[in-house]
């Protein structure tokens, strides 16, 4: 399914889609006048019009849709065409579903405005092709925040929040590293007010790279040891010095760093809570 805003409701486009099999709702603007268009919709009986549906798939109040196919001359577009306030060519479903399915394209809009913050307002450069890295990396930059999203801050509503928000309240978290002991010690501000909900989130980032186990393919076989060679200490897994942060993401609260973030009380670090990985 190939969903367009008000663009896409072009003869090129809805025949290559119609021509490939492929269903669409796409934005339409039906055809003549103003007042034409309001004489024909006034001619549609009371009985005809649907409740529309909101995002959550409860009735709009004062809104409503119907089927106006019929209405207009329709022959110099593709066959199969269903014209409501869109045009599409899939005739299963309640209507109001198929207006709301056409409506959630919206999110895309999101993604653009999410695009435009991270750096793709502009063009900073002179040359294409050097414009063209510059959009390449615009959009892994995009795509790492959407997966950081998904994976670290499912549960809470920080999975919406937008790029700017986001430098704003977990990017911008101060922070040393340290290394010490074959470790690499990252100390967060306990001052910040979402530092909870950055452990939170590695925790989780945490877990889901310990659960993973390498292929065959790519398994290293474990190192020979001949007679006199010291043992190297063992490596530990990642792991985090952390409250009940889960329960805290899950739960969409911000609650602050307690004394079980380790470092608050080193004489080195007084303001600073730490997160301790393995190097």
């Amino acid at each position: 399914m190939v969903r367009v805003d008000g663009a896409g409701g072009t003869h090129g486009l809805l025949t290559w889609l119609t021509a490939r099999r492929l269903s669409y709702p796409v934005g339409f603007t039906l055809p003549g006048s103003i007042s034409g268009i309001q004489a024909r919709l006034s001619r549609i009986p009371e009985a005809v019009w649907q409740p529309a549906y909101d995002g959550d798939g409860d009735i709009r109040d004062g809104a409503w849709v119907a089927v106006v196919t019929g209405l207009f001359d329709l022959s110099s577009w593709p066959a199969g065409m269903r014209v409501t306030a869109f045009a599409t060519n899939t005739f299963r479903g309640a209507l109001a579903d198929l207006k709301l399915r056409h409506r959630r394209r919206a999110r895309a809009e999101d993604r653009i405005r999410g695009l435009k913050d991270t750096g793709l307002r502009n063009l900073p450069l002179h040359g294409f092709d050097q414009n063209q890295i510059w959009c390449a990396l615009v959009q892994s930059a995009a795509e790492l925040t959407a997966w950081t999203q998904t994976l670290a801050l499912g549960p809470h509503q920080a999975r919406r929040w937008e790029p700017k928000r986001l430098r704003h309240r977990l990017f911008s978290i101060p922070g040393r590293l340290a290394v010490s002991g074959r470790r690499r010690v990252l100390h967060l501000s306990a001052a910040a007010p979402f530092t909870v909900l950055l452990l939170a989130a590695l925790t989780r980032l945490t877990a889901l790279h310990v659960g993973l186990t390498p292929s065959p393919l790519t398994r290293r076989p474990p190192p020979s040891r001949t007679r006199g060679t010291r043992r190297l200490p063992r490596r530990h897994g990642p792991h985090c010095h952390t409250p009940d942060t889960e329960s805290a993401l899950t739960a969409g609260q911000h609650p602050q760093p307690t004394r079980h973030l380790r470092g608050m009380q080193d004489p080195g670090w007084p303001q600073y809570a730490q997160l301790v990985t393995a190097v």
